[in-house]
């Protein structure tokens, strides 16, 4: 099953981060979408940017310059607290950018692209990729042997 696309074109979200606090997220550049994936096993939604009826893949061409930016901006206050806390803004830090700094990212490839992959194989390895998710098929012939035919990776 699929997931569904509750939300085309967003622009902005708005979610109420705790009793009296909102968070809007605007979100600028490419189209954004959304997919509901509570049927699936992580339970959430998934925001994302090119338009899944815009074709994949796609060429940008050297130079072309792709810019997006999400802006969060606070608002109300939340209840609770303690008063030596009052009154202070939220402090927040960008350090230095780092590996180790966003999730591990991997790459999968369907067995059907690989060949397409490996011609690029120097530019793969520029996006530095944690893991790859691989597809086997075990040959007809081989799978009363045991033996299985990698197809790609």
């Amino acid at each position: 099953m699929n997931p569904i696309q509750p939300f085309l074109d967003i622009r902005a979200l708005t979610h109420e981060v705790m009793p009296g606090l909102k968070a809007t997220v605007r979100m600028e550049g490419d189209t954004f979408e959304m997919e509901d994936h509570r049927n699936w096993s992580d339970a959430s939604f998934k925001t994302y940017v090119r338009p899944l009826v815009l074709p994949w893949p796609y060429t940008l061409k050297a130079g072309e310059e792709v810019k997006q930016s999400i802006k969060v901006k606070l608002s109300g206050s939340a209840s609770g607290g303690t008063k030596a806390a009052a009154g202070r803004g939220i402090e927040i830090k960008i350090g230095q950018p780092g590996r180790d700094t966003l999730q591990p990212l991997g790459l999968g490839i369907p067995a059907e692209e690989i060949g397409q992959a490996v011609k690029q194989l120097e530019l793969l390895k520029l996006a530095a990729p944690r893991f790859l998710v691989c597809h086997f098929e075990p040959a007809p012939e081989a799978r009363t042997e045991g033996a299985v035919r990698f197809t790609g990776c």
